[in-house]
């Protein structure tokens, strides 16, 4: 099971500028956390489900609720890691539905000698788009523990590969929906 790994989709954020649970808004007739799942499914031995609700019982997965709420991403990224049963695991947030294989594939292929492996695009880490390895825990408990919520920190101080996505192509592939407007621009584009 040592090259065995976990998929964690991120579904468990407050969706405060979005209104309502980003996971289950509809776009090309399915809801924004089978895309995620669709993909990860290709690479993960599992499929854990990161949400602090019961609207994904349905999907017949493990959900996990964060063991600390509410401090956004990182709290997720904890107790899923914790809850996982393999050394690697792949973060993927339900709102970004156009993350393709190629992106994947550069995320997986590069764990060996690091504990966190995420895109960039012009130089801004992706933090929830990632593989990251469960000896990463003692680092995040202890962030959690001393109020600092930022996964832009954890990067920092973990042994990290941040690649730079630089094909215009690929950024548009790491797009996330966080608002309305966000969320009416894409339910007609085509990525």
């Amino acid at each position: 099971m040592e090259d065995a790994i976990t998929g964690i989709v991120l579904a468990g954020g407050k969706s405060s500028r979005m209104g309502t649970d980003k996971g289950l808004l509809v776009h090309n007739n399915r809801m924004l956390i089978d895309y995620p799942i669709a993909l990860l499914s290709i690479y993960c031995s599992e499929i854990i489900i990161s949400s602090n609700s019961s609207n994904y019982d349905y999907l017949k997965k493990r959900v996990i609720s964060d063991e600390f709420a509410p401090i956004g991403p990182i709290g997720g990224l904890f107790s899923c890691l914790k809850a996982s049963n393999t050394e690697w695991n792949l973060f993927l947030a339900c709102d970004m539905p156009f993350v393709n294989s190629q992106i994947i594939d550069l995320l997986v292929k590069n764990r060996r000698n690091y504990d966190a492996i995420v895109p960039s695009i012009n130089g801004w880490p992706l933090p929830v788009c990632g593989v990251y390895r469960k000896n990463i825990l003692p680092l995040l408990k202890s962030q959690i523990e001393n109020d600092k919520h930022s996964l832009q920190s954890l990067l920092k101080q973990a042994n990290t590969l941040i690649f730079e996505i630089e094909d215009s192509e690929q950024c548009n592939k790491l797009i996330n929906i966080n608002t309305k407007e966000d969320y009416s621009q894409i339910v007609n584009a085509a990525i």
